[in-house]
Formats: C-alpha cells, structure tokens, sequence
C-alpha cells in the first residue's frame, strides 16, 4: 500500500503543471429593497403577488462566485486558453450553477473560441457605478438569454477588430433550429471605443451599437439596440472618478413593437468607494416605469471581496 501511495504521489508531482492559471473569487454581501407602488388602476405585476404598495428589502450574500483561468503556449507558438466560473455559492440559493467559460486557441491567425455564457445586450456595460437596467427596463429580455457559440476573431487592423460568432442556445449539439450568425466589429481611437454587431435571427435581425468617450474628468457611454418585430432599446451612462471614489449615473428606455403600451424608461445613481485593491463599497439606487404598467424603485448598499 505504502508503494502504491507513493507512486500516486509521485505521478502527481511529474504532472506538468500549466504555464499560467489564476482562481479567482467574488463575495458581495449587504442590503437590497425593492419597492411596488401600485399605480390607480392596478395592472398585472410579474414581481410581486399583490396589487398593494409592496417593500422588499433586507440583509444578505448577493453573490458569491469562482472563476478559474488558464493558458499554455505550445512550442508550435499557438496558445491554449479557457475559463470557467461557477456562481450561486452562497448557501440558500438551492443549486450551484455553471457560469461563463470559454476554451480558446489563438495565434498569428487571430483566436477562435468556443464559449458559453449570457449574451449582453447592445446596453450593457453603460451604467458604472450605477444599477444596470437591463432587465428591469428591457422588455423582451432577447439580449440576455444563455447561448453558446464559436466565435472567429481576426487580427487588429488600423485599431480596428472584426469577428464571426455562430451562436445558438446552450447544449452541446442542441440548437439547429436557433442558431444564427453574427458579424462583430469593435474599434479604439484615443479616448474613443466603438463597437457594432449584428445578427440574423430566425425571427428577424439585431443590430447593436455602442460609443464611449473617455473625457479625463467623466467616461461617457452610450449603447443602442434594435430588432426586427421586436422593438428597440436604448441606455447612456457616465462615470465620474475621483481617486477611491467613483460616482456614476445612467438612463434607460425601451419601445416595443408589440400591441399595447409595454414601453418602459428609468434611472439609476451609484456610487463606489474603494478601500483597498480588493474591497470596494457600492451604494446605489433605481427608479424605473416597468412594461407591465407599475412603478419600481430599488436601493443597495453592497461590500464586495474578490480574491
């Protein structure tokens, strides 16, 4: 037995061990509310159950997730990298589940990946330090269903980047009947970054923009989406840093296609403070007109430890 523990230990120590791996963690923890206010003639929420003025707010882990990272060069020059994370791993939440991962090969001929993950709509990313929209505002939620793909991405060319990316919904081999191409190009010039994408989608195009200008004393962004037969999304944000803290504001609308008056719009305000490379405090709070009619309100104060 001693001889067999020791060769398994052994084959252990010879493994190659890959060039470069990190393990990366996220805790955040505090207090959230979000609060219902009926309007005059109720309308139908899909948040809470009753029609009355409704809060619902208290303490607890707002997230807590791991992401591990890896790469290894070959000696025929071409680089091997993935990642994967694993979120709800707070206790309570019931199931632990898999988040974005990716595995890559990349080289003179610019990268192709296989990844999976939740796909960001065209008004993502603008809010900073504020609450994002998407989801609250959006109100046919195409831009943030889970999909996989294999995405093409060629070298820069004068700043400029372009991609293909075959997506369709998650599942290995699953998907024939969703899937769908995508032509990205993204761009950065000086303090400008730009970015376009479009999709044709069994039931109609997407097309997505976004533009931010990073002015020294503020960061301006500024993101747009479309869909045939769906409707249209819009968002601007500003991020305003100033040493440890970060102030940050956005403002979102949503128009949809659909019979009725499902439009909705909203705003948020936030503020981070950092107080060290790796703890941060945010405090932010949202106000928006939902599609089905009612008025929400949500505030958060959050401490946040990656590791």
């Amino acid at each position: 037995m001693k001889k067999i523990i020791a060769l398994a230990v052994a084959a252990v120590v010879a493994a190659p061990a890959m060039a470069d791996m990190t393990i990366g963690a996220t805790v955040a923890a505090g207090y959230t509310n979000t609060s219902y206010e009926a309007p005059a003639t109720p309308a139908t929420s899909t948040a809470f159950a009753t029609a009355a003025d409704t809060d619902n707010g208290g303490f607890g882990i707002d997230t807590a997730s791991v992401t591990i990272k890896g790469s290894e060069t070959l000696e025929n020059g071409l680089t091997i990298s993935g990642a994967m994370g694993m979120g709800g791993l707070n206790r309570g939440t019931g199931t632990v589940d898999g988040e974005n991962a990716n595995l890559t090969v990349s080289g003179d001929f610019g990268s192709i990946a296989v990844n999976s993950g939740r796909g960001g709509s065209g008004i993502s990313g603008v809010a900073g330090d504020a609450e994002n929209l998407t989801g609250e505002v959006a109100n046919y939620g195409a831009g943030d269903s889970d999909n996989e793909g294999v995405k093409l991405t060629l070298p820069a060319m004068g700043g400029v980047t372009f991609a293909i990316n075959a997506s369709e919904t998650v599942g290995l081999g699953d998907g024939d009947d969703g899937r769908t191409l995508g032509y990205i190009a993204s761009g950065k010039f000086g303090p400008v970054s730009v970015g376009a994408d479009y999709y044709d989608f069994k039931s109609g195009g997407r097309t997505r923009i976004n533009l931010g200008v990073d002015l020294g004393a503020a960061v301006v962004k500024l993101g747009h989406e479309s869909r045939d037969n769906r409707g249209s999304e819009m968002a601007v944000g500003v991020t305003v840093p100033m040493g440890a803290l970060s102030l940050g504001a956005a403002y979102a609308t949503s128009e949809t296609d659909a019979t009725g008056d499902k439009d909705a719009s909203g705003y948020s305000v936030g503020a981070t403070y950092t107080l060290s490379d790796n703890v941060s405090v945010n405090a932010k709070y949202a106000s928006w007109d939902a599609a089905d009619g009612n008025d929400y309100t949500k505030s958060a104060v959050l401490m946040t430890l990656a590791f």
